[in-house]
């Protein structure tokens, strides 16, 4: 991955913390951390929160227009360009943007977590000018992985809706497996990551889970999927590289995994 194509990663994570601190300041607080989850809207090319009020506030993150917004499903009531505007200047203007349309409380940036970058959010950060090109990038990689885990999900009663998780940035679904009267005790995690330190670009994930118990995925046949790879080492599970990967690839990958895991699982 290019620096380019790391900045433009590493300053939209940032954007989004705009939209998680808005659940966490307006929803009830749920055990885990899902009142600040987003979602992903694929026409609007579109990061947005939950709704914040009975009117169906949303606060967004723009991706084609590099904007924060202020909408409901049906309108756009307020939006600010990014470009150069500093971190300060955007808690004032969501404050006081979200006042007008209902929020009474003060809007507070309190994050209980850390992002992975040097350049800290802090009242001197300054949004820098977008790469329409990375941006773009950006958006076609959503895209693909929402559209693919909907014709995977969209059918199963035992899926998870699916959200983009602001800490780690990732879009994430789970297909929950079995449960017993304390909760749930085997899944499957699907999603899109961001580069990190297992590997250096996008790509689609599928990872098992049960509790109490060490899998081992070192019999499963790489020949099970039509791409991608199986890991079984620290992190289990199956990954595919976005670079060039198309909806039916990533539908397939999804699909190929999960078959594999739920055997895994049984």
């Amino acid at each position: 991955m290019t620096e380019k194509e790391k900045r433009m990663v590493e300053t939209m994570h940032k954007a989004a913390q705009y939209l998680a601190m808005a659940g966490k300041t307006y929803l009830q607080e749920k055990s885990d951390d899902s009142h600040t989850n987003l979602e992903w809207l694929p026409k609007k090319r579109s990061l947005v929160s939950r709704d914040l009020n009975d009117r169906g506030i949303r606060l967004a993150i723009n991706y084609k227009q590099y904007a924060l917004e202020i909408l409901t499903d049906d309108e756009l009531l307020d939006s600010v360009a990014l470009t150069g505007e500093t971190h300060s200047f955007l808690i004032n203007w969501i404050d006081q943007g979200l006042k007008r349309y209902g929020l009474k409380d003060d809007y507070r940036f309190e994050p209980h977590y850390i992002l992975p970058y040097e350049n800290a959010l802090n009242n001197e950060y300054q949004f820098p000018a977008p790469n329409a090109d990375k941006l773009q990038d950006l958006i076609n990689q959503r895209n693909i992985c929402e559209e693919a885990l909907r014709n995977v999900l969209s059918e199963r009663k035992d899926a998870s809706d699916i959200r983009v998780w602001p800490h780690h940035f990732d879009t994430g679904a789970l297909i929950e497996v079995d449960e017993d009267n304390h909760g749930l005790t085997k899944s499957i995690g699907l999603g899109l990551s961001i580069p990190d330190s297992m590997i250096d670009g996008f790509y689609l994930y599928a990872s098992p889970w049960s509790k109490g118990q060490e899998l081992d995925l070192s019999n499963l046949d790489e020949d099970t999927l039509s791409s991608g790879e199986w890991r079984n080492e620290e992190w289990k599970g199956a990954t595919l590289k976005t670079s060039n990967v198309s909806v039916q690839d990533a539908t397939n990958f999804f699909q190929e995994a999960i078959q594999e895991l739920l055997l895994v699982l049984r």
